[in-house]
């Protein structure tokens, strides 16, 4: 074991199915929001842990500031996610290292090798690149919504490319 820890998992899930199994595999409402946050919208940890009440308004409007670029982000909270994410919002959240391990768990028990929301993230953004596939600004607006670069983007999509092209889907 290396000297500051286990080593974690950096990588995607690239099952279409995983963004679903994980959530499902949550246990309480810290889990589902932390997972939802982090698979649904690409948010950073850091960003989850600031989350409370005030960031989502009465019509279902999430909005925060990207942790890593100041960029300002927002979505609209599907309604049947709107309940249970306004009782994650008004939770005390854990420290970043607690939400790793959590979602470390919560993958795992979903049937995935274990990570953290970093791999959560990096699922978003693969299924956003499915979401919006055939348009011709799909790079742009995965940018976007996980308040990245379009070259993080890119990258993405050529290793989700070269993993549907061994027929891996």
């Amino acid at each position: 074991m290396p000297a500051n820890g286990p080593k974690r998992s950096n990588l995607a899930l690239f099952d279409v199915a995983a963004p679903n199994r994980i959530l499902a595999a949550a246990r309480d409402d810290l889990d589902w929001g932390i997972a939802w946050c982090c698979v649904r919208e690409g948010m950073h940890p850091t960003n989850v842990a600031r989350l409370t009440p005030k960031n989502m308004d009465e019509e279902g409007w999430l909005q925060w500031i990207r942790v890593k670029n100041a960029a300002p982000r927002r979505t609209l909270v599907p309604e049947a996610d709107r309940a249970r994410l306004r009782i994650f919002l008004a939770l005390d959240k854990p420290t970043r290292k607690t939400m790793w391990l959590r979602m470390d768990q919560l993958i795992r028990r979903a049937g995935f090798p274990g990570g953290g929301p970093r791999v959560l993230r990096k699922t978003f953004i693969l299924n956003e690149l499915r979401r919006f596939q055939g348009r011709t600004d799909v790079f742009l607006l995965v940018a976007q919504r996980a308040g990245c670069t379009v070259g993080v983007v890119v990258q993405h999509y050529l290793d989700l490319e070269q993993w549907e092209a061994v027929g891996k889907r």
